[in-house]
């Protein structure tokens, strides 16, 4: 137990519905969470006065390209909410009421974690320097670097500069590789699925497709579904025939195949759910 709460992002095995399970405040620790509030007050200040819905979106995505898969939900989320204006008698839902502000602020965590995921993907290790220049080089915020560096990667060594700056060695294994794609595909489930739109009710925590955003990810099938199975979460291929509407067949067998289905790699989708309560696959036997 002790190996998979290191591993995983902070869950609750006690929970009655599958929102409180995994905690995105809690992933993204005081300062990234407050970064996030930061943003959304200033945009919700901003554009207080102004009655278009438009505006919250314009303002995240116009500065820096956001992953397709981020903005699709972005997307959503604006079309959801100009539904609800036109029905409400009070006016547009604010950014900052509970039912938006938390997949927002869900959101832009996954957005972090994803630029931080893309850097180290893309640039060689071990990473050196103040978590300033760190900041600079992964073009994330300041507040957010040092609870990224915390939880993806090993302070291996550090020294004090010739202006008197703390210089740190950063480094990454596998098992912090794999540990920063749980965490990320935990995320999507929190941002994608219905329940943190604000149905705090209900008992499943779904998303009926996660390929777009494996490609923004540069992961694959079978990996994704390795590592949602280790969080508890229950995941069925979905076969994609080729046609006008892209229908999607759900493949027999259990829940977390991993066998046969994968020669449909190149058609294939993937269903994610998480449910209550909170079941994990037995430990994995050793061989002899």
């Amino acid at each position: 137990m002790e190996a998979r709460k290191s591993f995983l992002p902070p869950f609750d095995e006690s929970a009655t519905h599958p929102s409180d399970i995994y905690n995105a405040e809690l992933i993204a620790g005081p300062e990234m969470w407050n970064q996030t509030h930061q943003v959304l007050h200033a945009i919700s200040k901003q554009y207080s006065q102004d009655g278009g819905t438009s505006n919250w979106y314009r303002a995240l995505t116009a500065r820096e390209e956001w992953p397709r898969s981020l903005n699709t939900l972005l997307e959503n989320m604006l079309h959801h909410q100009q539904q609800l204006s036109s029905s409400r008698s009070n006016g547009i839902e604010s950014i900052m009421d509970k039912s938006i502000n938390k997949r927002l602020r869900t959101i832009m965590v996954l957005r972090h974690c994803m630029t931080f995921h893309t850097f180290v993907t893309t640039n060689r290790f071990p990473l050196r320097g103040t978590h300033r220049d760190i900041s600079h080089k992964l073009k994330l915020p300041e507040l957010c670097t040092p609870r990224l560096l915390e939880l993806f990667t090993s302070c291996a060594s550090g020294d004090i500069s010739n202006n008197g700056l703390n210089m740190e060695t950063y480094t990454i294994t596998k098992q912090l590789r794999d540990k920063r794609l749980v965490y990320i595909l935990i995320l999507y489930l929190m941002a994608a699925s219905d329940v943190c739109g604000g149905d705090d009710t209900a008992t499943t925590m779904k998303i009926s497709s996660i390929r777009p955003f494996l490609l923004d990810l540069t992961s694959d099938l079978k990996e994704a579904t390795l590592l949602l199975n280790e969080a508890g979460c229950k995941t069925k291929y979905v076969r994609i025939r080729e046609g006008s509407h892209g229908v999607k067949q759900e493949l027999d067998g259990d829940d977390d195949n991993d066998g046969d289905a994968l020669e449909y790699n190149g058609g294939l989708d993937l269903s994610v759910s998480l449910i209550c309560p909170l079941t994990f696959p037995p430990p994995k036997r050793r061989r002899g």
